[in-house]
């Protein structure tokens, strides 16, 4: 988190917007400065396919995964994936996006992603 900061400075901007409080999924989901934050504080359920809300339509891509090695994760998440929005209202934002492979397999483990907007969506 305190790499994320040094690169996007997302401490220092404005209010956090959060989409998703899911109590029952155990689940959080924020936007800031251009950053979309997922955590997963679930002891034992996993999702394969997480639709969160977000406001800028585009392309995402993971830019920290808790699930890397270095931090101690099974590298169950493919870091190199490319999430594309989908122009429809989702959580109070005009626009969603499927998260995949945002699963925490083992007992005691969460996951955080954070995924950054990349570029604006492609014209058909």
């Amino acid at each position: 988190m305190q790499h994320l900061e040094q690169e996007y400075n997302w401490l220092d901007s404005p209010q956090a917007w959060v989409s998703l409080k899911n109590e029952v999924d155990k689940t959080i989901v924020f936007e800031r400065a251009g950053l979309l934050f997922i955590f997963n504080f679930h002891p034992i359920k996993s999702f394969t396919d997480y639709r969160v809300g977000v406001n800028v339509a585009g392309q995402y891509k993971i830019v920290l995964s808790t699930d890397d090695k270095q931090y101690g994760g099974f590298e169950n998440v493919d870091v190199n994936a490319t999430f594309v929005t989908t122009p429809l209202e989702w959580n109070g934002r005009k626009n969603w996006l499927q998260v995949s492979g945002f699963i925490a397999r083992h007992r005691i483990r969460t996951l955080s992603l954070c995924i950054r907007y990349t570029s604006p969506p492609e014209r058909a």
